[in-house]
């Protein structure tokens, strides 16, 4: 019942140009948290050379094309697969 009224009264508030300064601010913010969440795995996932080369790699197909991100972590797991497999470091 909350959420609705709060729904009602910012769908008629979303337009003013305090509103959407104040999102514009809250998407900086989630920005933010974001990077930190990024930082924190990336100290238990990147580990060797293999999986820093698989991060860069994996950051450069996704920065310039329009490959699904659900794509790249298939691919990801099937390198990491592959690389144990093989008795590679990761």
């Amino acid at each position: 019942m909350i959420i609705s009224v709060l729904a009602a009264g910012l769908a008629n508030l979303a337009d003013t140009l305090a509103v959407k300064d104040a999102f514009a601010g809250i998407r900086v913010c989630v920005c933010i948290l974001i990077f930190n969440a990024i930082k924190k795995l990336a100290k238990g996932a990147l580990v060797d050379k293999l999986t820093w080369l698989l991060f860069f790699v994996i950051m450069a197909v996704n920065l310039v094309s329009n490959i699904s991100p659900a794509w790249l972590v298939v691919a990801s797991g099937i390198v990491g697969l592959l690389a144990k497999k093989q008795g590679g470091e990761l």
